[in-house]
C-alpha cells in the first residue's frame, strides 16, 4: 500500500480476475505502408487506479478493479516517408472508439469514448557524419476504467557522431517532463471529483560511447575458419 497523503490511499487488489480478450485483425501492407483495424471484446478487463470512497472512513482509495467488460474498435496507419536524401520521417497514427460497463461499485456504470494518437520519429543525416533523430508522441483523453486518463505525451531528441570504429550519442528522454499520467474520476452519485498527478519516468539525459576493438578482416577469417572445421566434423561423423 501507497500513502499518497493522510486520507488517500494506492493498493493492490487481491480479488482481481484475469481478464480474457478474443479479438480479430485485419492488416495490409504496401511498399513499407501498412493500415490495422482491429476489433477486441475484452471480458473483465482491468482497470488501474479505480477510485474507491468510504465516507466513514473520511479515506479514498485508489485500487486495480475488474471491469465487466470493454470493446475496443480500432484503426492504425502507419507511414514511412523520404522527405528528401538526408531526411527520413515515419509516422503513425490510430483511432479507437471504447465501450465498457463496471458494476464493481455495485452500480452498473456505462462508459464510452474516442480516442486518437500519433507517433513519430524525424531522422535528419548531417555532414561530418552526424545524425539527429526527434521522436515523440502525443494522446488523447483514454478510458482509465471508469475514470478518465487526460492527454498526454513526449518529446525526445537524439545527436550521434559517428567515427572510423566508434560513435559518441547524445540523448534527452522526454525534454519538457510531461509524461505525467493524469487521471480525473468523476462520480457525481457519490458527490467525489478528484484527480491524481503521477510521473512514472524522470527526464533522462544519457551519454553513450561505443567502440569496436579489433581486426575486423581477422575476425571474418577466425570464424570461416571455426564454420570449415565444424563442417569437417560433421562430415566426418
Amino acid at each position: 500500500m501507497i500513502f499518497a497523503d493522510p486520507n488517500t490511499f494506492l493498493s493492490g487488489n487481491a480479488n482481481l480476475k484475469p481478464a480474457i480478450t478474443d479479438g480479430v485483425k485485419l492488416d495490409y501492407m504496401y511498399k513499407g505502408y501498412s493500415i490495422a483495424a482491429g476489433y477486441s471484446y475484452e471480458k473483465n478487463s482491468i482497470g488501474d487506479f479505480q477510485v474507491e470512497v468510504k465516507p466513514s472512513e473520511n479515506k479514498v482509495y485508489q485500487t486495480a478493479q475488474n471491469l465487466d467488460f470493454l470493446k475496443t474498435t480500432n484503426v492504425t496507419i502507419n507511414l514511412p516517408v523520404a522527405i528528401t536524401s538526408y531526411w527520413f520521417s515515419f509516422i503513425t497514427a490510430s483511432g479507437s472508439y471504447q465501450q465498457g460497463r463496471a458494476s464493481y461499485t455495485g452500480r452498473e456504470q456505462n462508459m464510452h469514448l474516442f480516442n486518437w494518437s500519433i507517433a513519430g520519429a524525424q531522422n535528419f543525416t548531417l555532414p561530418e557524419k552526424f545524425s539527429v533523430e526527434l521522436s515523440g508522441f502525443y494522446t488523447s483523453m483514454s478510458l482509465a476504467g471508469i475514470s478518465m486518463m487526460k492527454p498526454f505525451g513526449k518529446l525526445s531528441i537524439a545527436v550521434q557522431k559517428k567515427f572510423n570504429n566508434s560513435s559518441l550519442k547524445f540523448m534527452a528522454d522526454d525534454i519538457f517532463s510531461t509524461m505525467v499520467f493524469r487521471i480525473r474520476a468523476d462520480d457525481p452519485a457519490i458527490n467525489f471529483y478528484g484527480t491524481t498527478d503521477l510521473r512514472m519516468l524522470k527526464r533522462i539525459f544519457k551519454l553513450t560511447y561505443t567502440a569496436s576493438f579489433g581486426n575486423k578482416i581477422l575476425k571474418q577469417k577466425r570464424d570461416r575458419i571455426t564454420a570449415s572445421e565444424e563442417e569437417r566434423k560433421r562430415v566426418s561423423e
